[in-house]
């Protein structure tokens, strides 16, 4: 019905013929996924480690390699020249920014309701709703306010929110569920403010006929930032999950890296290890509010000198 009604009624834009650009594709994703292969195996194989080494530096390379090929293209995916617009470029780090705290989020929440509060998955999947209320109910006010403060001031204001929430997050694990719930709806806020501000920033940041790649360079800096987040907050949780475990008798093989593996190992030390869980999750958590709260202070700092620069040039 959706998919109806959008043909029905979207507007028609000026078709371009142009080539996919299968080289620059496949280096993109290959650098992208050679980061996430990195930072996930580092906490197990440390991070000196031969093949953690080489995943990062084979980021490295194909980043380069990528972006050497996009100048030399008739037809990039992504023209990295377009990031000289420093509005256009910090909107695309804000919305990364954004989606990695979300998606960290995302990651470890249902976890923790289960195995901390021993909640059933429907119970676990009600228990997330009010991060969704500011979404739902507040995301059509946000052009005004927007158009009222600023775009500095209002990303600013998402990203002290959404760090807030998730730093609130893992100081109320074991708290009665409001004010669990009332730390979500802390991050909902911060999301709403955030998407709906970066999206009209990425937008701004290109001429109409080529709306195509700002809809493309968003959907990717989302995907992007929820890759990092996921990958980031898991081995985080890990890493801390593992280190607080509580000794198995003789000591032997590698690690357990999940909650059933350790009580599989373990299964008469069931509480120690869903606290050294909560613990993990705790400290991931943490760990994500630092990350969006200082890369948000820079997003918010980049743009807030583009801005003043557009309004110095008009």
């Amino acid at each position: 019905a959706c998919l109806a009604w959008a043909a029905a009624v979207a507007p028609r834009s000026a078709r371009h013929a142009r080539r996919i650009d299968v080289p620059g594709t496949a280096l993109f994703v290959a650098a992208v996924v050679a980061l996430l292969l990195g930072i996930i195996e580092g906490p197990e194989k440390g991070w000196s480690s031969v093949p953690v080494v080489t995943a990062f530096a084979a980021c490295l390379l194909l980043g380069v390699v990528w972006v050497l090929l996009e100048l030399r293209i008739r037809h990039p995916m992504l023209d990295p020249r377009l990031f000289r617009d420093a509005r256009l470029a910090g909107a695309a780090l804000g919305m990364t920014v954004a989606f990695f705290g979300s998606f960290g989020l995302f990651y470890v929440n249902a976890s923790l309701l289960q195995y901390g509060r021993g909640w059933s998955v429907l119970r676990a999947g009600v228990g997330i709703i009010p991060v969704t209320i500011p979404l739902l109910l507040g995301s059509r006010h946000v052009p005004a306010l927007v158009r009222r403060f600023g775009v500095p001031a209002t990303l600013t204001a998402a990203f002290a929110l959404t760090s807030a929430g998730l730093a609130g997050l893992s100081l109320t694990t074991d708290l009665a569920y409001p004010w669990y719930g009332a730390c979500l709806f802390v991050v909902g806020l911060g999301i709403m403010l955030a998407v709906p501000t970066l999206t009209a920033e990425i937008a701004a940041g290109l001429p109409l006929e080529r709306a195509g790649i700002a809809g493309g360079l968003q959907s990717a800096t989302r995907e992007l930032g929820s890759a990092l987040g996921v990958a980031v907050v898991g081995t985080i949780l890990t890493a801390s999950f593992t280190h607080h475990l509580p000794s198995r008798p003789g000591g032997h093989g590698p690690a357990p890296h999940t909650v059933s593996e350790a009580l599989e190992a373990t299964p008469g030390a069931h509480s120690a290890i869903i606290t050294a869980f909560t613990h993990g999750g705790d400290t991931a958590l943490r760990a994500a509010a630092l990350i969006t709260l200082v890369a948000g202070a820079l997003v918010v700092g980049g743009l807030t000198r583009a801005h003043r620069r557009a309004r110095t040039a008009s």
